[in-house]
Formats: C-alpha cells, structure tokens, sequence
C-alpha cells in the first residue's frame, strides 16, 4: 500500500488524499472556479467550497443546482428539483439550512397569513392564539426562526388584543384533540369547585362579620281549626275558624293530631284581633291538646267534612274561593316569572275525569291551571321542576278562582297551606290515592288525547306568555 500524501485543512488540520493527482484537480478548480456549477465534467463532479472556519467540503453539482433553484427561481419553483423531490429549504436564526415539510409550510402560511394570527408590521402587532390547522395548497415562505419568534411577540400595549381572542373558547377547542377536551373539562370541574369554595368561604366570613355565623332554626308546624257550636245554642253564626301556629312540635304531638278530631286545647295567645280567621300560637309545653271521645262531640253541630278529591267533571259543583283537594296528571310547567314582589308559575293538570265519563260535549272543562307564587327573597330556583311534567299528583288545600271563560279552563290558587304529593308517595288510606291511581290508569291509555291536550296548553301559554 502506497504512502498517501499529506495537506492541511483550513484550521491547519493534516490530511491524507489518496490520489495527488485528484488533490491537484481539486485544489486548481478551488482556486478559479469556487461556487461555480458551469465546469465541464462528469454530471455528478463535486466542487470544493470553504466553511466558516475555513474547512475545504466537497459539494455536488446536483446540490448546488438543487440550492440555486431554490433561492433564485422564485416562490413558483421553490422545492421543483429534477428528481421531482419537492422539500423546500429554510434558514434557522443561526443560518443553518432546513428542509421543511409541506404540511408544517401550510400551518405556518395559515398562522400568520390566514389563521388567527393577524400579523403586522412584525413588531409586536398581533394578535395569537395557538391552534393546530390544516390545509391543502401550500405556499413555501423563507423565514427564520428568529423572524417568527418577533413576529409573536406581544408588547404590554397589546395584552388587549390576546385577551380578547382568548375570550372566545370555540376558536381554541376547536383544535383540540378528544384526549385535550378530556382534560380541559377535568380542570373547568376543578376549577368550579375551587370557586365555589372560596364563595362558600366568603359567604361565611361575611356571616361571621355580621354576627350571623350560628343560626338556630326552630321547626313550626300550623293547624287550622274551626270552634265548636252547641246543638242547643241560640247563635246562627257559623264556626269560627282560625290557624294555630306551633313551634318546634314534638313527634308525640305531630303522631296525635288527627284531622277530624276533636281537642280541648288551652294555653293559646293570640296574634291578630282584626280579621275574620284567628291567628293563634302555641306556648310550648304550657299548651295542652285534650282530644274529646266520640260521645262528647255528639253535643255540637257537625264540625267536619272529611276529605275527597274533586274531579274536574265535577269541579263546577266546588263553591268560588273555597278549598278543594285534586289529583292529575302535569301536562306543562310553566317558567317562573316576577309579578310585584312575588315569583309566580303555572302548573296545567288534568284528571281525565271528562273523558270517562263520556262528557264529550264539555271537553273544553278538562284543564286545571294552578298558580303558584312565593316572596322574591325565596332562593332563586323555579317552584316546581320540568320534570314534574308527566307525573300523575296529588294537591290539597287549593283554592277555587274565577274561570277562565275565553279560554275554557278552570283556575285555581296555592296558598301557604297548600301541599303536592307525588302519587307513588300518597299513602294508600288517602282520599287522594284512588283519584291518582284513577288518573293514572286513563293516562297509560290515552296517549293520543294527552298529546292534543299538550298542544293546546302550549297555544295558551303562546296567547298568555306564562
């Protein structure tokens, strides 16, 4: 094997070239030709050009054709090489020369040309928010990495701007992958419980502030009664009513009270002289309840008329303004709405009661519309949920009003006194369960009727706005 000779790189570093002959060749063309690509040789010669730090690199005739036609055949024949190989070339900030795909040109051309970043005058004024695209045509843009960076940078001035594009979600989740959206809801949860409790935390201070950190709710029950008349009294007035208030009853007391019974009840105090009802409150243990047996109520005049549910074929029987007891399917809940100082919703019920009977002519009498209302100052939710609708119920202690003659529906009023029971929670010896049981078993079959009864509520409710 023959000695090779030695030469010295740019940074004085020895080399040995196996043909002194081609060492000849390559350093004459160096000297007179360096950069040119019109010397006469194979098609693939290489030609020797000097790094930054002096080093000698070989580099072929293809390459640097493939570089001219980059740099200089403009934006339509960036990337069209004559091995049909079409990845354009960039230069990073530090110069270093980059292949980039066509798939990231089209995200980067998308960013700042087309997306939602709007860019200006590559000095702070712009507007970013991160977001993956995708596109079809791309168009290469000789770029550094440097020059992208300034191009995103956002000056004080322009925080507004960022602000305002974050403040709409739907641009960045539209980008977002399923795994993304996964977490992103993971961390809205967290972050409604965090400020719920640093609410519940606040609220507490601010009751602790105004003394009001320890509040004792006393439980109330209310009665309403109605005196009692001698048979052999000379009075023609009729029984006197009234609603006794009892605070924080006992469960002995609650067991003992049966509607219809009779009491000698003593230790009431009054609360209001001036209305025809009397308004009485308990004094807690120094009120006594004594029930009288059946013997000594045969002495006064009937009292008492035990309870039954009206049915809406018989509801033009029921005296304006008194009270009745009712069970019936929810066809609609109506919004809540503020009328004065009072929130207020309209429940729409029937029974079914006029088609069993055969009542057809009448047909227009088979709705029951209820108002419902309570103090502005309840917590801010509807009276009775959507859900309620389709559920067969049980009301008692409602109130007769006026009927709705253009409309042909009856109406009635919630009090205070009034209560719903859902029918599956009616107790079997209540008067309202055989109605609600009644009701039910009409419902199951009369699908086709309930639908016509829907829509005619919901032309109420348009005509109304309730």
């Amino acid at each position: 094997m023959g000695q090779f000779p030695l030469f010295q790189t740019g940074p004085g570093r020895a080399v040995s070239i196996s043909l002194a002959s081609k060492a000849k060749v390559v350093l004459e063309e160096n000297n007179t030709n360096t950069g040119s690509v019109d010397t006469p040789g194979r098609p693939d010669q290489s030609l020797v050009f000097q790094t930054g730090s002096g080093r000698p690199v070989m580099i072929s005739k293809r390459s640097i054709e493939r570089s001219r036609a980059v740099l200089m055949d403009g934006e339509e024949n960036t990337g069209q090489w004559d091995t049909g190989y079409k990845l354009p070339i960039f230069q990073t900030g530090l110069g270093r020369p980059v292949a980039v795909k066509q798939s990231s040109i089209k995200k980067a051309r998308t960013v700042l040309e087309g997306g939602d970043v709007k860019s200006g005058s590559g000095n702070g004024d712009t507007n970013l928010c991160s977001t993956s695209f995708q596109f079809e045509t791309p168009t290469p843009v000789l770029m550094s990495s440097r020059s992208i960076m300034d191009d995103r940078t956002v000056t004080p001035e322009e925080n507004t701007s960022v602000r305002e594009c974050a403040a709409e979600p739907e641009v960045i989740l539209a980008g977002m992958t399923t795994e993304q959206l996964r977490h992103f809801a993971s961390y809205k949860e967290k972050q409604k419980v965090v400020m719920q409790n640093e609410v519940t935390k606040k609220v507490q201070k601010a009751l602790e502030v105004a003394g009001l950190s320890a509040r004792d709710v006393t439980p109330f029950l209310k009665v309403r009664v109605v005196g009692l008349v001698n048979k052999f009294s000379a009075s023609t007035s009729s029984n006197k009513e009234g609603l006794i208030t009892i605070w924080d009853p006992t469960e002995m007391l609650k067991a003992n009270l049966v509607e219809g019974q009779a009491y000698c009840v003593t230790g009431l105090v009054p609360s209001n002289y001036c209305t025809e009802i009397l308004y009485l409150h308990a004094r807690g243990s120094y009120t006594t309840w004594k029930s009288l047996a059946s013997a000594q109520t045969t002495d006064f005049k009937p009292f008492f008329t035990p309870r039954k549910a009206i049915e809406l074929s018989k509801f033009g029987e029921v005296p304006l303004s008194s009270e009745f007891d009712i069970a019936g399917l929810i066809l609609y809940v109506g919004n809540t709405y503020l009328c004065g100082n009072q929130k207020k919703q309209w429940l729409f019920l029937t029974d079914g009661s006029k088609f069993i009977s055969g009542q057809e002519c009448e047909e227009q009498d088979c709705l029951l519309a209820v108002s419902f209302s309570s103090p502005t100052t309840c917590e801010e939710s509807a009276l009775f949920s959507y859900t309620l609708s389709g559920n067969t119920v049980g009301f008692s202690n409602l109130v007769k009003q006026k009927k709705d003659q253009m409309r042909q529906i009856w109406v009635a009023e919630a009090t205070e006194s009034s209560t719903y029971t859902l029918s599956r929670e009616i107790p079997r010896n209540s008067h309202l369960k055989e109605a609600a049981t009644s009701a039910e078993r009409w419902a199951s079959r009369s699908y086709h009727k309930i639908k016509e009864l829907k829509e005619r509520v919901l032309r109420i409710v348009g005509e109304t706005g309730v």
